[in-house]
């Protein structure tokens, strides 16, 4: 059986866009942010914002603070990412 690849594009949509606004308006660079969430460089914040991989959700506090975003909005980003998947899995979409 094949295995199915998870991607994440509404939770890469989220980051990038509080990512891009947050800190007065200025915005952090991805290793900026990474690094404030405790990841040595650039390449965890890149990745998520790729769709590669989710943010942790021992992450999403942290985030959420750093950035001002809206916790719903990453609940619900979070959310649509998992339902996409499972019916990738179900139902082979």
């Amino acid at each position: 059986m094949k295995k199915i690849k998870k991607s994440f594009p509404a939770m890469a949509k989220v980051v990038r866009k509080y990512r891009l606004s947050a800190n007065k308006g200025r915005g952090y660079s991805q290793g900026e942010l990474s690094n404030l969430l405790g990841y040595k460089n650039g390449q965890f914040v890149s990745n998520i914002e790729r769709g590669l991989c989710g943010l942790p959700l021992e992450q999403v506090i942290a985030f959420c603070r750093l950035t001002e975003a809206k916790m719903c909005e990453v609940r619900e980003a979070l959310r649509e990412d998992f339902d996409n998947h499972i019916a990738k899995v179900l139902y082979r979409e």
